[in-house]
């Protein structure tokens, strides 16, 4: 994962947080149960991620800040390449399709909800942070109707998806710097 991150306090010890983060995840399916054949298959898939979260920070001593965050994110596949490899067992045949592209048989926009905690040291405008998170997935990534559209899988194969949702758990360290730290003066009326 590559990713960046802004906050932006909107009230005293309440924040908004936005990151963009680029992904890539792999699964594979091995099906070796069979009398006949062993079934292999891999997927790589590609994904731009926005989770959009508050976070709540609470002070205990001058430069110790902790903090719970919750949220929702967004997902966006860009990119899904799968391949199948079949093992005939009694004939000791092997075969295999090369890699498909698997991103007209995806759900391209998924969603989550965000849950984590985490720590912060803070040294003037300079902040070090351990976090920890879970990404829970909303719906599936895999969309078995769209799936049946590739008669090679299905046929040759054996192959159809099954539901298949992303969660995630995370643990994470970082730096950040206050570029920018205004203070409003408020009048007072008598």
């Amino acid at each position: 994962m590559y990713y960046g991150w802004a906050e932006f306090e909107f009230d005293r010890d309440i924040s908004l947080n936005a990151d963009l983060i680029f992904k890539w995840t792999k699964f594979s399916r091995d099906f070796n149960k069979q009398s006949t054949f062993d079934l292999n298959f891999s997927e790589t898939d590609n994904y731009v991620e926005i989770p959009v979260y508050l976070k709540r920070y609470f002070h205990i001593g001058k430069n110790t800040l902790p903090y719970i965050t919750a949220g929702m994110g967004w997902l966006s596949m860009t990119k899904a390449s799968g391949s199948a490899t079949i093992h005939y067992t009694n004939i000791d045949s092997t075969a295999s399709t090369g890699k498909i592209n698997m991103l007209g048989m995806r759900n391209r926009n998924t969603f989550e909800w965000i849950a984590g905690a985490g720590i912060g040291y803070k040294i003037k405008n300079l902040r070090l942070f351990l976090d920890i998170r879970y990404y829970g997935g909303l719906n599936s990534v895999t969309n078995p109707e769209k799936g049946r559209t590739n008669d090679m899988l299905i046929n040759d194969y054996f192959y159809i998806d099954n539901s298949v949702k992303l969660n995630q758990f995370e643990i994470g360290a970082s730096v950040s710097y206050t570029l920018i730290n205004s203070v409003k003066k408020q009048k007072r009326f008598k």
